[in-house]
């Protein structure tokens, strides 16, 4: 185990291959965690992973690991290997395929839990992070011990880039004129996301608005057939993954967060922080964190009439828009600034190094 009690040595493992929203969050808590002084980091993912990939553009130490499946032998000991060569004072592991996979005994390890997983992955962990505190009761039930949970929430990059030219690029590049309505949805195109949800609501929409879709997945083709079959294919623009979400807020009248099924929402925080109206459905992670005609504005899961409403109602009103943004910058400043995130965490590190008993 490290003794130098003047630095921190934390060990942050991640076994996704593909970007997402967890992902992308590892990446920015990983590299905001390497600036601090007296914090050592060093990463451990997949060989030729996305995470790899913009770690090194970060500049943030990593070594790779297998991280295969259940039946994988190979990755414990590649990891006991990096835990002796690298002599952490603690470790996190990020979901389960990481957890599944983490040494038991020989240092601290923090399981991060940011969805619905089943608690069996992270069995021999010494603690486990939430992110929301809808997860609190989801892990308790299945009989994890409450006093070895805790919850910190995520926060954003808190990177902008200027409004213009940004909002021109990104909207000429889609067909969007300066006097449209431009939504914009981050996320996986997945089942969970509903984004056909939105899909449906834009056709109850006039043609001046425009849905700007930035994420991949499976159910892409058929989100592309639905916006025909609905008459709005013009309207409803695929942008892909993307890297820097900054100018696509930049482009945004409104943010729309359709999900069906969503523990947090890191979208919510990062329309707050760049005082773009946010509209949500009532999934679990948003109403844990807007507060509904203060910070943003609800409507119930599936009901694509009820958001199109919502969207109409911030779109033609500009001081109900212009209040709902600056009350979620608030929010955000008050409940999830990086400073605060980043120091909770260090305070949760420091205490399980110092109460341990584990020797690498």
């Amino acid at each position: 185990m490290n003794t130098d009690p003047a630095r921190l040595r934390v060990l942050q493992m991640l076994g996704a291959r593909r970007p997402g929203g967890a992902e992308n969050f590892f990446v920015r808590f990983a590299a905001a965690l390497a600036e601090i002084e007296g914090v050592d980091v060093l990463c451990a993912v997949p060989k030729g992973s996305w995470a790899a990939g913009r770690l090194a553009e970060k500049g943030v130490a990593f070594e790779t690991a297998g991280f295969g499946g259940r039946f994988d032998l190979r990755t414990a000991g590649q990891l006991k290997r990096i835990i002796a060569d690298f002599q952490p004072n603690v470790a996190q592991s990020w979901m389960a395929r990481a957890s599944w996979h983490a040494p038991r005994g020989v240092v601290p390890v923090i399981g991060r839990i940011g969805g619905y997983y089943d608690v069996k992955y992270f069995k021999g962990l010494d603690h486990i992070v939430v992110i929301a505190p809808g997860l609190t009761g989801h892990v308790t039930g299945q009989g994890w011990p409450e006093e070895r949970i805790s919850l910190i929430p995520n926060f954003v990059a808190e990177v902008t880039v200027p409004m213009f030219p940004a909002r021109a690029e990104i909207r000429g590049r889609f067909g969007i004129k300066d006097t449209d309505t431009a939504l914009v949805i981050f996320g996986r195109l997945h089942e969970n996301k509903a984004i056909d949800t939105a899909i449906a609501a834009l056709s109850h929409l006039p043609e001046t608005f425009h849905l700007v879709v930035a994420g991949n997945g499976p159910l892409e083709d058929g989100l592309r057939s639905l916006a025909r079959e609905s008459g709005v294919a013009e309207q409803v623009h695929f942008a892909g993954w993307v890297n820097d979400i900054s100018p696509y807020f930049r482009a945004a009248d409104i943010c729309v967060m359709p999900s069906r099924v969503e523990a947090f929402g890191s979208v919510v925080l990062e329309a707050w922080f760049h005082e773009v109206p946010v509209i949500a459905s009532r999934a679990g992670g948003p109403l844990s964190q807007i507060t509904d005609e203060k910070d943003g504005l609800f409507f119930a899961i599936d009901d694509a009439d009820a958001l199109a409403a919502q969207i109409e109602r911030v779109a033609n009103n500009t001081e109900l828009a212009e209040s709902l943004a600056a009350a979620g910058r608030e929010t955000y400043q008050k409940r999830y600034a990086k400073d605060r995130v980043i120091g909770a965490y260090l305070d949760l590190y420091r205490r399980l190094a110092k109460a341990s008993k584990h020797r690498t």
